[in-house]
């Protein structure tokens, strides 16, 4: 079950959106591969990128769990989370940030028990001070929002267990300005199967007369997701597009001063572009034929222009962007 954020920031305000951004790295522990359900990530090193560790020695630490070769729930949103309080805990995680001084921010982050038996409190601190208390112990995900008012220009935000070795699993953890939005998009690539890491985005928002109002330019993360902040705010027709995919829209839907979640489903093998999928991308996945080359005939990912493009390309002939 994704989690919802507590909306307690869905006053409009009319944001300002100049020099707003998420100013957090790697927000869904992705950014590195766990090679196991429980992998341990120690104190002192940078095995979470863009977060150090911390510990009460050399082999306490932190645990990534990830639903390859764990249990479904132990991620919110892709495929990994981390367990603050597991075998090699307690432990935490902290990540120095750049903000502007003066601003109010808004801290969002899920949160997830590890069962009835375990001691999930944990605790959350901005630059030293305690900013929150959670406790839980089901496994289901719960998002929490917490606004942060008048912040220094530099800060530390830390998240640390109380107990192990059971303990809390944290996943997409946000810091972002209150006067923005900040839109997550979950891209589902249908009939595609390499990989996502990096693959450019195009987001544009759309007025209730249908002009376009704002272009985001992102990329997505090894799960598929990509994140744009500052986002405007407001109730939009969103598209979402990908070279190679035909454009997806969400029509008529409200962004808010908080986190939105988005899902949004490419249609694939609209080969050059064009918007629609037709001949002209038949002619070129033949011309293409064999090739090992990294292009958009290259429809399914797999490497390798053959007939399994052909056959998408061909059960998907005549649709169009929308």
């Amino acid at each position: 079950m994704k989690l919802k954020f507590f909306a307690i920031l869905a006053v409009q305000l009319g944001a300002s959106l100049v020099g707003a951004q998420d100013a957090l790295q790697n927000n869904g522990f992705e950014q590195a591969v766990a090679t196991s359900d429980f992998m341990a990530a120690l104190s002192g090193t940078s095995a979470v990128p863009g977060w150090q560790i911390t510990g009460a020695s050399a082999s306490n630490g932190v645990n990534y769990r990830t639903i390859l070769s764990g249990p479904p729930w132990v991620a919110n949103r892709g495929n990994q989370g981390v367990q603050l309080g597991g075998p090699n805990g307690p432990g935490g995680i902290y990540q120095d940030m750049v903000l502007t001084e003066g601003e109010d921010y808004v801290l969002a982050y899920g949160h997830c028990g590890d069962g009835v038996t375990a001691n999930d409190t944990f605790a959350v601190y901005f630059n030293g001070q305690l900013l929150a208390s959670n406790g839980q112990q089901s496994q289901v995900w719960i998002g929490t929002s917490r606004l942060v008012p008048d912040v220094p220009a530099n800060a530390r935000l830390e998240f640390g267990a109380n107990f192990a070795p059971n303990g809390v699993i944290l996943d997409e953890v946000y810091f972002f300005r209150y006067d923005s939005g900040l839109l997550v998009g979950d891209v589902r690539l249908l009939e595609h199967s390499g990989p996502s890491t990096n693959r450019p985005v195009v987001v544009e928002l759309f007025n209730s007369v249908g002009a376009l109002v704002h272009t985001y330019n992102s990329s997505l993360d090894p799960s598929g997701h990509f994140k744009v902040n500052p986002i405007a705010t407001g109730v939009f027709d969103i598209t979402v597009k990908s070279s190679g995919f035909l454009r997806k829209r969400i029509t008529s839907t409200s962004l808010f001063q908080s986190v939105n979640e988005k899902t949004f489903t490419l249609t694939n093998g609209d080969v050059d572009d064009s918007g629609e999928v037709d001949a002209a991308d038949i002619d070129t996945v033949i011309a293409q034929f064999g090739s090992t080359d990294p292009t958009n005939a290259d429809v399914d990912g797999s490497a390798e222009v053959d007939a399994a493009d052909i056959d998408i390309v061909i059960g998907n002939f005549g649709a169009v962007d929308e």
